[in-house]
Order: structure tokens, then sequence, then C-alpha cells
């Protein structure tokens, strides 16, 4: 696909950001709109390239979305997607140099794809820029804050290279890209790419360093690098390759106690071997005949929840065809994850210039807990998860703020296991009240009747210390009561 100024935008977002999944679907809804842009998820806590290609952008918060490197950008989720289409009508007016990407994209099998492509300088002067190919799941394996996939996600760049083409003139290359080679920042591999879910997206970025500035307090610098053109492809197939097809369990299955993977394969090469992978595990080889092979699968070996299976067909030729599908495990009498008891904010009423304790209780039951976070939003910008003291006894604690009079704060909480289950509260939220009274103290006390203070003795409204301390513990019991049952 040869391609003049097609705008180019780029989504900062994270798993663990409130806000961010306006941000996605307004990108989507405006995509369904106008054709003149293309756009892709940059998840910073689950893909090396992406955290690395937002610490460029150093965004003020989260979501952020820049349009054409940074020509324009939009901070926050906007209520409607006019911002967005005011952006991509900006990058359209400017002047952009006369460059073309041209495209193409094989698939070669066993989670490999080979990408060629071409970049043309047509102006009568030399060009210099940087190449960023990115290879994107159009729907994610990754999902968002509501659960939901994200649209269009890096998987990471095939190609980040500086290219220098003369007037006149036209940069060629040829780029293996292989799933199984990659891993994210979970420590999983791309071995399970389905080829027919993925776009390839080529962009060349203008050497010329442009400096921007947010009106942030303080302010935030980074220099933008104008995206002048890209290319688009989707994977091709290359015949030859197993047809693989796991036909039990279906997709979304619940299975429990010992599970049969069923899966058909076809082949024009004749086969040589089958082999399932469970999760993050090895390789198994599957037995079968005339086409049906099977593994038997002792599903208890796992934690609940979901698990995904993929099966690999390789043929005599080399060839290699997959398939996977995401199962959900239920059993009964395997490991509980930890649970969150109660998650609260200190003062109740926030008031400007007071530091707020975020405090949650939680309770380990046959796994350890590997990691407490907390993440807030102000308004509609989330900040980096931050990681809560450890106060003993299942306690665990972070102050916050001060925080300016009217903003509004959203938190939650996410406990991660050794095993790598993760648990996540309830959105809690406070709003910023005005500042106390004028004296300083923050006690602004009864008044009598001449206007003046009765002078009575103060009261502390905190409750007393060994209640505070019997709320967790009453939650405690009666969680193990319930759980022994």
């Amino acid at each position: 696909m040869a391609s003049g100024h097609m705008v180019f935008v780029e989504d900062i977002t994270a798993t663990w950001c409130g806000y961010c999944p306006e941000a996605s679907q307004g990108l989507s809804d405006l995509s369904a709109q106008r054709g003149d842009f293309r756009f892709v998820t940059l998840v910073d806590d689950r893909v090396p390239d992406a955290a690395s290609r937002n610490e460029e952008y150093n965004p003020s918060g989260f979501p952020t979305v820049m349009f054409d490197g940074g020509y324009e950008e939009v901070i926050g989720a906007p209520s409607s997607t006019d911002a967005y289409d005011a952006a991509v009508d900006s990058c359209q007016e400017r002047d952009a140099p006369p460059i073309s990407v041209i495209v193409d994209c094989f698939d070669e099998g066993g989670s490999r794809l080979r990408i060629d492509l071409e970049v043309e300088n047509g102006a009568s002067s030399e060009y210099s820029g940087r190449l960023l190919v990115n290879v994107v799941e159009i729907v994610s394996r990754y999902q968002d804050s509501d659960g939901s996939p994200y649209p269009y996600s890096l998987l990471g760049y095939a190609a980040d290279e500086d290219i220098s083409i003369q007037g006149g003139e036209s940069y060629t290359t040829s780029i293996d890209w292989v799933g199984s080679a990659e891993k994210d920042l979970l420590g999983n591999d791309f071995s399970d790419i389905d080829p027919s879910n993925i776009v390839i997206y080529a962009v060349v970025f203008n050497s010329g360093s442009n400096l921007k500035v947010r009106k942030t307090v303080p302010p935030s610098y980074y220099t933008a690098h104008y995206a002048d053109a890209m290319g688009e492809a989707h994977p091709q197939k290359l015949g030859g390759a197993p047809d693989v097809e796991i036909t039990s369990p279906r997709e979304g299955r619940r299975v429990s106690g010992v599970a049969d993977i069923d899966a058909r394969i076809g082949s024009e090469n004749g086969i040589d071997t089958v082999e399932v992978k469970i999760g993050q595990g090895d390789w198994l080889e599957m037995s079968g005949l005339d086409g049906v092979y099977t593994y038997s699968w002792d599903t208890t070996e796992v934690s609940n929840g979901p698990v995904r299976i993929t099966v690999k067909a390789r043929d005599r030729e080399g060839l290699v065809g997959m398939d996977s599908v995401e199962v959900v495990v239920e059993n009964e009498g395997s490991l509980v994850p930890p649970e969150i008891v109660e998650v609260h904010h200190s003062p109740q009423v926030v008031k400007e210039g007071d530091e707020v304790m975020i405090s949650a209780y939680v309770v380990e039951y046959d796994t350890e807990i590997s990691s407490v976070e907390l993440t807030y939003c102000i308004g509609d910008i989330c900040l980096l998860p931050e990681e809560m003291d450890d106060e003993g006894s299942g306690t665990y604690s972070l102050a916050i703020g001060p925080f300016s009079e009217g903003d509004t704060v959203r938190y939650n909480v996410l406990v991660t296991d050794v095993e790598g289950n993760e648990v996540r509260s309830s959105d809690s939220t406070f709003t910023v009240q005005p500042p106390s009274s004028a004296d300083g103290t923050g006690n602004e006390g009864a008044e009598g009747d001449d206007g003046s203070s009765d002078g009575g003795t103060e009261v502390n409204s905190s409750p007393a210390p060994y209640f505070t301390l019997l709320i967790p513990a009453l939650a405690i019991t009666m969680l193990m009561l319930r759980r022994r049952k």
C-alpha cells in the first residue's frame, strides 16, 4: 500500500488507567468515520517497546494521545471525539515532505513475519529521518481497566533505525520479525500470534527536532519529530503451511479436572510434529493419527483463572501452522489468591492542602503477596502506579497529595501474588473541599451566640485506636470462617 500523508496517531495508555478506555473508544469511533489516519495503542505496562516510546514523549499523565509524532497532542480523556477530529485536521493541513512508504508482509509460519518495504523520496534534496515498523495486534491480547481488549495495540518494532535518502531515490529493506523471540513485560512471548489479527504500520519520522512545552505545573518537555509518511500491510499467507484447528475445548469454555485438548490438523506435505503449549509452559507432544491429535491435560496443575492453549503443527518441509484458544480453569481446592477486604482514605473529608492516607487491608490465603500498588487519577488524568508500604498484619498504606480545591480523585488498589494472580479493588472517589478556616488550625469549632468560640474541649473525631484495629480484624475473621464452610 502506497501512502501519502496518512496521519499517524499514538495512544499512550496502561492497563491500570481508569480513564484510558474512553480515549481508545474515541479513537475507534473516529476511525470509523474518517479514513485519513491510523492509530496504535502503546500499552505502557505490558510491551517494552511501547514503554520506551512513551518515555520519549514524557507524558504528564495517562491517557495522552500524540498526533503525527507530537505535532498535536490531546491530554486526558475527552468528552467527545471533537478534540481528536481537530487534531487530525491540523496534521492534514501542515506541509509534509513528498515521502511515501510501500509495505508488503508475508506470513512464513511459526510466528515469523517477513516485511519488505520501500521508502521513496520524491523531493530533489536529501531526506533524513527515523523508520519505525510497528507490529500491531488488531484485537489485543491485553485488556484495559474496563476488561475490554485494546484496539490496535503495539507488540513491538520490527525495525527502529535512522535512514537517509538522496533526492529522487529510494531506501529498501527486508525484515524478519519472529513472535516467539519477542517477550512482553510479563515474560510472555508472541509465539501464538494470529496473522489475520496483525497489521504492519511502517512510519517515517522527520529528523528535525521540535521542542514542545506542556503548560503543566511544573512544565514538562519533550522533543517532537513529525511523522511524514506511513505505509500499511496485512500478512499474506505463504501456501503449504499446516492448517490447525483446536476443536476442544472451545474459546471461553470452563474446564476442570482432567480435560482433553483435541486438534484437527491438515497438511499438504505430511505432519512431522504436533505440540501443545499451556499458558507459558513448555511445548508438549500431542499424540494422534489421520489428522486428529489429543493431549490429556490435568488442569489442577495450574491456578484457577484464564489460561491460553496453543497448538503448533510442523510439516515435513519445516512449515508451521498454529491455533490458540483461551479457557477458564475452575477447580475446587485450587490455590486461592489474596483478597482485598477493605480500602479507604483518611481524612474522609479531604480539604485543599491535606495529605491523604490511602489504606488497604488484604488477606493472604494459599499464595504470598508479591506487590500491592495504588493507582489514582486526578480528574481524567491517571498517574503511574505506586507501591504501597507494608505496615504488617495485612495492612498497606500510602500517602498522596496535597490536592487543589475541586479536584476529583479516583483510586483503586491492585494486589499481585507470587503466582501472577491479580486482584483489583473497586474504584473509590473523593472530591477536595475548600481549605480549613483562616486561623490555620483546621478546627472551625462551635460558635456561641456572639460569634466567639465557646472555648470547649477539642473533640477528636477519629475513631479510638482499638476500634480502628477491630474493623479489619472482624473482617478477616469472617472471611476465614466463610472459607472453612
